[in-house]
């Protein structure tokens, strides 16, 4: 998914077009989201206009490894959005690197935006850089469920990485079988010396509780489908969350003070 929105920064340069790409952390898992951030500036002296015309792709990204080798493109295809950056002015598009280049194996890769407005008008934006590290897997789990009336079976994988100073902890969703991987998702700082609590409800929808600083717990639910049904935070400073499972294979959070708008950590 391709995110653009314009900013009113006035900035004088020589070129008609600066470009500049930044990432948001240096580290990741394989299939993990990696966002990028492409700032376009237009001092062109007139409104630019682009992608206006069907199947033009005016923006495209070059990946390569740390020997310079070209990473492939996934089955989907990057799609340069349509854009009008009046003059003076700025615009920026996001962009997950990895859901269009197939960075899976562990190294350092660099990444670069090429703008092209026309013949003899390319424009490149400096590289920026990433790695790809293995996490370990501290628990996992195949489950099966029924969708649409047909049998289906999934993978879940809790990982840990150590990112600068913190440990995070990440799910992975996949299809063995078939060899799909459906996501890794971030789920947060992980304090080192806990193990996170696990449970899979009725619904094989997965339940994860787990400490992310000294007096702070995070509950996250995911359904097979990969998608996101519970994210929430408890105080723990009093008593400590649990995870319950009644009778009928429901799960409930018993314990802690639930943190009222807490966000991401």
């Amino acid at each position: 998914m391709l995110l653009v929105w314009i900013c009113l920064g006035a900035v004088t340069a020589q070129a008609q077009l600066r470009l500049n790409l930044t990432g948001t952390e240096k580290f990741f898992l394989a299939y993990e989201p990696v966002p990028v951030r492409l700032e376009i500036e237009n001092f062109t002296g007139t409104l630019l206009a682009l992608g206006q015309e069907p199947h033009t792709d005016w923006l495209r990204l070059r990946v390569t490894t740390e020997e310079g080798t070209l990473v492939p493109a996934t089955a989907e295809a990057m799609k340069s959005p349509v854009l009008d950056i009046p003059a003076g002015r700025q615009a920026v598009v996001d962009i997950n690197v990895s859901r269009f280049f197939a960075a899976r194996e562990p190294g350092t890769y660099f990444v670069q935006a090429v703008v092209n407005l026309g013949p003899g008008e390319e424009f490149t934006s400096p590289y920026v850089s990433f790695d790809i590290s293995p996490g370990q897997t501290i628990w996992s789990q195949k489950i099966g469920f029924t969708s649409a009336g047909k049998s289906e079976k999934r993978h879940y994988r809790l990982m840990k990485q150590v990112r600068g100073r913190y440990m995070r902890l990440f799910l992975r969703v996949d299809d063995e079988e078939n060899q799909l991987i459906y996501g890794v998702y971030n789920l947060g700082m992980l304090v080192s010396s806990d193990q996170p609590s696990i449970r899979i409800d009725k619904d094989s929808r997965l339940w994860i509780l787990h400490r992310v600083a000294p007096r702070t717990h995070r509950c996250s639910v995911y359904d097979p489908m990969h998608h996101k049904i519970v994210d929430r935070y408890f105080d723990s400073s009093r008593s400590a969350p649990r995870l319950m499972m009644d009778e009928d294979g429901g799960i409930e959070i018993v314990g802690g003070r639930e943190i009222v708008g807490r966000t991401e950590t």
